[in-house]
Parts: structure tokens; sequence; C-alpha cells
């Protein structure tokens, strides 16, 4: 099996704001940031002020697409594509409902993969000027982001300050040293799909979580970063070999898409699962998962997991 890199070019990132209008938090807030993020992202953005980017003759430069929505490609040797992963993941406050009061701390991190890394300083803007806007019915003033890390969180960047600090926007791994069994924890609802059927806890299983999280990184790898030299037939027959057990459970949940002007359900599986004998490569994997998340709805943070071990 191809080596699998232990160096990628992923940062999570803290905000940090305080509240200046009372918020009404709800289940899974990321929803909710992600659609504001979004508008403000395009205002900023865009160029031309289409209303429609699939037809903008700047669609392939743009930086809102680039980071928002992601153009698929015409052709690919994979499959055809109507849509690649986009290149950040937005992790809102866990917990369900809360209300938020004047002077409350907001806190929830953004991770950021490959070419978005380069465009950090635009994304902070437009994420301080969504929460100027309105957010979860409030709004919020942008006290400070960090570069989270092991050692701990390093601020980079404060209101006022004439640019982002200089900081190191790579992820090195720890080399695997064996199989070895992995406990994960998700936090968020899992929703992997199979003909359109989204796996309940009866008939998940290891290969299309494993697929599903290769294939993931992969395409993030290749339309926003280097693209890796990855024998996807190999790591499926290494993840055919992977056993499991788990305590998941289905976990409900709706949310209202402003968008689509309906309410939409978005349940998945929360709970435990511990992955047995998983081989070196899919491993590093499985590290990388625990920033990128895996499933539908991963870039407003569903699929969401911790390792525990």
């Amino acid at each position: 099996m191809t080596d699998i890199p232990l160096t990628w070019p992923l940062a999570r990132y803290k905000f940090v704001f305080a509240v200046t209008s009372p918020i009404e938090l709800p289940d899974y807030a990321g929803s909710a940031f992600r659609g504001a993020f979004g508008r403000a992202l395009r205002k900023t953005a865009c160029m031309t002020r289409m209303s429609d980017c699939s037809t903008c003759p700047l669609r392939s430069t743009c930086a809102y697409t680039s980071v928002f929505e992601t153009p698929a490609p015409a052709e690919h040797a994979l499959q055809s594509f109507s849509k690649v992963p986009n290149p950040y993941v937005i992790e809102a406050p866990l917990g369900g409902r809360k209300h938020l009061d004047v002077g409350d701390r907001l806190e929830f991190s953004v991770v950021l993969f490959g070419d978005a890394l380069q465009k950090l300083a635009l994304i902070v803007y437009a994420m301080q000027r969504a929460f100027s806007y309105e957010v979860c019915r409030g709004k919020a003033s942008l006290q400070c982001v960090y570069l989270e890390t092991e050692a701990g969180d390093e601020p980079i960047y404060e209101p006022g300050a004439e640019s982002i600090k200089p900081h190191a926007q790579q992820l090195t791994l720890t080399a695997p040293r064996g199989e070895a069994d992995k406990t994960l924890r998700f936090v968020t609802p899992l929703r992997l799909q199979n003909n359109g059927k989204i796996y309940g806890a009866k008939d998940i299983e290891p290969l299309p979580f494993l697929t599903a999280l290769v294939r993931r990184i992969g395409l993030l790898a290749e339309f926003h970063g280097d693209k890796p030299n990855l024998n996807y037939h190999a790591l499926r027959e290494a993840a055919l070999a992977v056993e499991s057990s788990h305590a998941l459970s289905w976990q409900n949940w709706k949310r209202y898409s402003s968008r689509q002007q309906k309410s939409m359900y978005l349940g998945g599986l929360v709970g435990t699962w511990t992955l047995s004998r998983v081989p070196e490569a899919l491993q590093i994997f499985l590290e990388l998962g625990s920033y990128l998340h895996v499933g539908k709805n991963a870039t407003f943070g569903l699929g969401r997991y911790e390792i525990l071990h």
C-alpha cells in the first residue's frame, strides 16, 4: 500500500465572540453559522453581484466559490460529480439549545484545509461580518481568533491588529505503530448514505464508514491541495478486514432551511464505536477525520467524533 503522508495542510481555529444582542443557539448551530458565514463571505468576495454563481464568468477564480461552493469538475477519473467537498468545517458549540445574553462568551471552531488556509484573513473578516449582522436572532463582536494546537491555544488575531500573526498551517500526525483498536465517540450525528438511505444502528459497518472517510479526505486533497497518490483499492481491501462493536443510537434532528423554505430532518448516529485491528494507513485517516468529520453535512459540523483511545 502506498505510504500515507503524515503532514497535511490543515489547521483548527477557535473564534471567540462577545454577545452584543441576545443569541438563541439551536441544536447543532453549525447549520445557522454556516448560512450566515456564506452570506457574509459572498457579500465580501463577490465581484459581479450575479444572483447565480453557476453562470458567473469569474466562478473558477472566485474566493467565495473556492471556499463555499467549490465547482465540480466536468470530468473525473473516478466518477462524475455534482458536488465536491468544501475545504472548511464549522464546529459549533455542543450541548443543544442555549440562550446567550449580552456580554456572554461565544466560542466555536473552524477547520480549514488546503488552499482555504491562504484565505484565512478573508474568512476571519467574513465571520466577523456575519455576527455583526445577525446569527441565531442575535449579534456578537469578535474578540480573538486562536490557532488550536495540542500544546494549547495560540492567539493569532484580535480586531484592530494590522494582520494575522504568522503561524504553522499544517498538521503533522504521529506515525502509527502496527495495528490498533480505536474507539470513536460521535458527538454529532453521523449520516452515511447508501442508495439514498441513511445507515441506522442495525446496519452500520466499518467498510462504508472507512470508505467514506478515505474518499472525503482524498477528494479534499485533490481539489484543495496536492493530489495524493492514494491506492483506493488497497485501502478498501484493508477496510474489509476491520471488525467492530458499537453503542450507537439514532438521534433525530430537524432544521429549517431558509434557502429551500422548508424543514429538513437530518438525524444520524451518535455514541461510541470501537474498530478492531485497524491498519496503520487507516489510523491516519481516522486521525484526520477527527478534524474533517465524515458523512453528509460535515461542513456544518455533523459526523464529528473524538478518538477516545
